[in-house]
């Protein structure tokens, strides 16, 4: 045999193969309740910082998640209470700019209007830390 015909027949043998094999696989995910998932950030930024709330949704569904609406949401430093605005579904903005504090710890605090999974208060807290600044980098180059 020729080169060609081997190659010929290698060929024929791997598109049979690739294509004789298919098999649908249907994956079976089990339901669970509704979760609260909040999107936020604060910074040491003078901006006016967003919490985004949203529920989780199936794993197959190709809808956006629910929004959750009327919620209340603030954030606490231990000295003041930022409440945020409810501006479109689901997102919530502060009033007016304002720049977290290196070192200072902050509280988010969201009471929702119905609950999500028998729950209508949720809380978290994060301290900022400084950042290191980057003073140097250096790239080498092996031979």
């Amino acid at each position: 045999m020729t080169n060609k015909k081997i190659n010929l027949v290698i060929l024929f043998s791997l598109v049979c193969f690739i294509f004789s094999c298919e098999e649908t696989i249907d994956w079976e995910v089990e339901q669970s309740d509704a979760r609260l998932v909040v999107e936020a950030r604060f910074t040491t930024e003078t901006i006016r910082h967003q919490v985004k709330l949203t529920q989780t949704a199936d794993y197959f569904s190709n809808e956006q998640p629910p929004v959750v609406e009327g919620a209340v949401v603030t954030i606490n430093d231990g000295e003041q209470e930022i409440s945020f605005v409810e501006e479109e579904n689901g997102i919530y903005r502060m009033a007016d700019a304002m720049a977290g504090v290196v070192g200072k710890t902050y509280t988010l605090h969201i009471k929702l209007a119905s609950p999500i999974g028998d729950e209508t208060d949720f809380s978290a807290s994060s301290t900022i830390t400084k950042v290191l600044e980057i003073d140097e980098i250096n790239v080498y180059k092996e031979t």
